[in-house]
């Protein structure tokens, strides 16, 4: 149903990080094309997409990578959360027991809660057609959509980020969504890459 694309790499944590030089250059990944309606829109409605990419940094004066150094991730969107990678759990299909519903998942405002039953705590995944859960140490209640990550590059100079796109903020019109943008710091240089609907360049 969405188009996306991936790059890969491992996870880095920030753990003793280094600084990186003045000399460090981010290169962030592709930007991702996402097939986007008013049904995936809603915050906290536990249908988004989870889209992986990975920032390099490396060294301008001799091409190489750096390892070891610390990168700093921002979203600038409200509903593209940037989550950690031990908090994405794959489950299987969710089962409701007998005699409940989804309503029973709705709070009074209409809004989605997975807070009160255990089984409600799952996120579908419409680019991979999977379900997540958000693992217990990854406060993902209320409305909590954390826009900032912290970590280390790896060996190959790479940190991979996790961002799950719950929501597209929009302009004039409801289905007018504007691309969010997910950002890579050394606090020397930076670059960024979007998601959002349709093509993106």
């Amino acid at each position: 149903m969405l188009a996306a694309l991936l790059v890969a790499s491992l996870t880095g944590c920030m753990q003793n990080g280094l600084q990186a030089p003045y000399t460090a250059f981010v290169l962030a990944p592709a930007s991702v094309s996402v097939a986007w309606d008013d049904s995936y829109n809603g915050l906290n409605d536990g249908i988004g997409a989870i889209i992986l990419g990975d920032f390099l940094v490396y060294d301008a004066e001799n091409d190489e990578p750096l390892q070891n150094v610390n990168l700093e991730i921002l979203s600038n969107s409200a509903g593209a959360c940037l989550v950690p990678s031990e908090a994405l759990q794959l489950v299987d299909y969710p089962t409701m027991p007998e005699g409940s519903s989804l309503a029973d998942c709705v709070d009074e405002n209409g809004n989605f809660d997975n807070t009160v039953y255990e089984w409600c705590a799952w996120h579908y995944d419409t680019l991979s057609g999977n379900y997540y859960q958000f693992g217990s140490d990854f406060a993902d209640s209320g409305g909590f959509c954390p826009g900032y990550h912290t970590g280390t590059t790896d060996r190959y100079g790479l940190l991979r980020v996790y961002v799950y796109l719950d929501a597209l903020a929009t302009q004039g019109e409801e289905s007018d969504f504007q691309n969010a943008q997910i950002v890579g710091t050394t606090g020397y240089d930076s670059d960024f890459f979007e998601i959002g609907p349709g093509d993106i360049e």
